[in-house]
């Protein structure tokens, strides 16, 4: 383990232990993107002060797009009760399915990455796990 030296103005410099590494990221501790993969938040920014927040605000271990995170859960319960309870408009489901057929629509589905369920990859829109949960709760399947 590393430390850090940390100065105190009444007093001798002390040092606080610096955390591991993360294995899965490179711009987080192992304890802070442990907290950030339970926060439904789906951020370790939560858990950082102000000057670090820039580095860790992309951190894949706690996004919402990350199986397994908590952030993940809360996104995927989010979309099957948005359809249920408020359904896209016709024309917008109609583009989320072509998109899960693999027909690319980008110009008119870029609206739904508000939703989050479709995403930018490679300059192309495709279907989030989000939307695969919509459209599977739209169609009755849980």
């Amino acid at each position: 383990m590393t430390y850090e030296p940390v100065p105190e103005p009444f007093g001798p410099e002390y040092l606080r232990p610096v955390g591991l590494p993360c294995p899965d990221c490179e711009c987080c501790t192992a304890p802070l993107c442990e907290r950030g993969r339970r926060s439904p938040i789906g951020s370790c920014t939560a858990f950082t002060t102000d000057e670090a927040q820039d580095t860790v605000r992309d951190c894949p271990c706690s996004a919402e797009t990350t199986p397994g995170t908590a952030a993940y859960t809360l996104a995927q319960n989010r979309a099957r009760r948005h359809a249920h309870e408020r359904p896209l408009p016709d024309e917008a489901e109609a583009l989320l399915r072509a998109l899960a057929g693999g027909y690319p629509h980008d110009e008119e589905a870029r609206r739904l990455e508000a939703w989050r369920y479709v995403a930018r990859v490679s300059g192309s829109l495709v279907l989030t796990d989000a939307g695969l949960a919509y459209l599977t709760a739209r169609d009755g399947a849980l």
